[in-house]
Protein backbone atom coordinates (compact mmCIF):
# COMPACT_ATOMS: atom_id res chain seq x y z
CA UNK A 1 0.00 0.00 0.00
CA UNK A 2 1.00 3.16 -1.21
CA UNK A 3 1.11 6.60 0.58
CA UNK A 4 2.21 9.60 -0.67
CA UNK A 5 3.09 12.33 2.16
CA UNK A 6 4.57 15.73 1.94
CA UNK A 7 6.24 18.28 4.18
CA UNK A 8 6.67 22.10 2.82
CA UNK A 9 8.31 25.14 4.88
CA UNK A 10 9.85 28.27 4.51
CA UNK A 11 11.87 30.17 7.52
CA UNK A 12 11.72 33.78 6.98
CA UNK A 13 14.74 35.45 8.99
CA UNK A 14 13.51 38.28 11.37
CA UNK A 15 15.78 41.11 12.94
CA UNK A 16 18.56 40.16 16.16
CA UNK A 17 18.58 36.58 14.91
CA UNK A 18 14.96 35.70 15.62
CA UNK A 19 13.17 33.60 12.65
CA UNK A 20 9.80 32.77 11.53
CA UNK A 21 9.33 29.26 9.86
CA UNK A 22 6.23 27.69 8.32
CA UNK A 23 5.18 24.95 7.65
CA UNK A 24 2.48 22.61 6.22
CA UNK A 25 2.49 18.68 6.49
CA UNK A 26 -0.22 17.03 3.77
CA UNK A 27 -0.75 13.16 4.89
CA UNK A 28 -1.85 10.88 1.85
CA UNK A 29 -1.47 13.30 -0.68
CA UNK A 30 -2.81 11.23 -3.44
CA UNK A 31 -6.22 10.85 -1.70
CA UNK A 32 -5.65 7.36 -2.19
CA UNK A 33 -7.69 4.45 -0.75
CA UNK A 34 -5.92 2.05 1.27
CA UNK A 35 -8.19 -0.90 1.18
CA UNK A 36 -8.27 -4.48 3.66
CA UNK A 37 -7.67 -7.51 2.14
CA UNK A 38 -11.01 -9.06 0.44
CA UNK A 39 -13.07 -11.26 1.93
CA UNK A 40 -13.08 -14.56 0.54
CA UNK A 41 -16.47 -16.12 1.00
CA UNK A 42 -17.29 -18.41 -2.07
CA UNK A 43 -20.97 -18.98 -1.25
CA UNK A 44 -21.71 -15.67 -2.09
CA UNK A 45 -20.68 -15.00 -5.83
CA UNK A 46 -21.69 -11.50 -5.64
CA UNK A 47 -19.52 -9.94 -3.52
CA UNK A 48 -16.37 -12.79 -3.84
CA UNK A 49 -13.14 -11.22 -3.59
CA UNK A 50 -14.40 -7.06 -3.65
CA UNK A 51 -12.73 -4.52 -1.91
CA UNK A 52 -15.26 -2.78 0.05
CA UNK A 53 -13.66 -1.49 3.10
CA UNK A 54 -10.91 0.21 4.68
CA UNK A 55 -7.81 -1.08 6.26
CA UNK A 56 -7.03 -0.54 9.75
CA UNK A 57 -5.56 3.03 10.47
CA UNK A 58 -6.36 4.09 6.84
CA UNK A 59 -6.79 7.83 6.54
CA UNK A 60 -8.39 10.43 4.09
CA UNK A 61 -6.56 13.28 2.75
CA UNK A 62 -5.04 15.64 5.93
CA UNK A 63 -3.58 18.41 6.20
CA UNK A 64 -2.04 20.14 9.24
CA UNK A 65 -0.14 23.73 9.13
CA UNK A 66 2.44 25.30 11.38
CA UNK A 67 4.22 28.87 12.78
CA UNK A 68 7.17 29.12 14.76
CA UNK A 69 8.29 32.15 16.33
CA UNK A 70 12.32 31.58 17.30
CA UNK A 71 14.44 34.14 19.02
Amino acid sequence: FFQLDARFGYRINLQNRRTLDISADVFNLTNRANFANPGTNKASAATFLVLSALRDGAAPRTAQFGVRFGF
